[in-house]
């Protein structure tokens, strides 16, 4: 069954999503999506001009585990780190204790590499360092074609824990559509537009694996978020 059974219906998500309504408070955090060096200046924008205008408190940041794994899938350099993004928001008029890490997963075992990280295990290890501390709503933060799925995963983790979690989509400022960037982990360099079949794509994929909620549960969250 695919993520999304009615057009209408992912029409309505693609738009709520993409303009979503925020708190009227700040939120507790934001968490800025890691991507790659092509992709990251607007997201790093983004977050510094949510702390700003006093619309979160504080960015949540991924940090790559010691040792993190070089493998076919995916360039360790594709995404430049915690130290380079802390670095970059800290030009961007951001104070260090408003910055803080979340560690990607650990190796299973002593002596094995640490597991690729990505959008669905990034999203889980937010929402437990949420709910570790007692957060009761956040703002999401990726790229325009990425935020869909950044958002998915956050809702599927925060809906099947049963989660009192608010969780509010921040699209990052846009960049040019037919600008070449790095996409798919650093394997292809092609066109902005070109991610949106791929988000698609992963979205299905992972729906139908089992790891991802539909998208007619997403807008349920959505329509009922504000009575958590």
């Amino acid at each position: 069954m695919p993520w999304c059974r009615e057009l209408a219906d992912l029409f309505r998500f693609l738009t709520v999503v993409n303009n979503d309504d925020q708190p009227t408070e700040p939120t507790e955090a934001a968490y800025l999506f890691g991507n790659s060096r092509d992709l990251e200046e607007p997201i790093l924008m983004s977050g510094a001009r949510l702390i700003e205008a006093k619309k979160t408190k504080r960015l949540v940041v991924l940090q790559l585990q010691p040792g993190y794994y070089v493998g076919p899938s995916h360039r360790v350099d594709t995404y430049a780190d915690f130290p380079a993004w802390r670095e970059k928001l800290l030009e961007l008029g951001v104070e260090d204790n408003q910055i803080l890490p979340v560690l990607s997963d650990p190796a299973e075992k002593p002596g094995e590499q640490p597991p690729l990280s990505h959008t669905h295990p990034e999203a889980k290890n937010f929402v437990e360092m949420a709910r570790a501390a007692g957060w009761k709503n956040v703002h999401v933060i990726g790229c325009p074609y990425h935020v869909p799925r950044c958002f998915t995963n956050t809702v599927t983790f925060v809906e099947r824990r049963q989660l009192p979690l608010r969780v509010y989509a921040a699209p990052s400022i846009n960049q040019p559509w037919f600008g070449a960037a790095e996409l798919q982990q650093g394997l292809t360099v092609a066109p902005r537009y070109e991610g949106i079949l791929g988000e698609w794509n992963r979205l299905n994929k992972w729906h139908e694996k089992g790891d991802l909620i539909s998208c007619e549960e997403v807008l349920r969250y959505i329509e009922h978020r504000n009575e958590r």
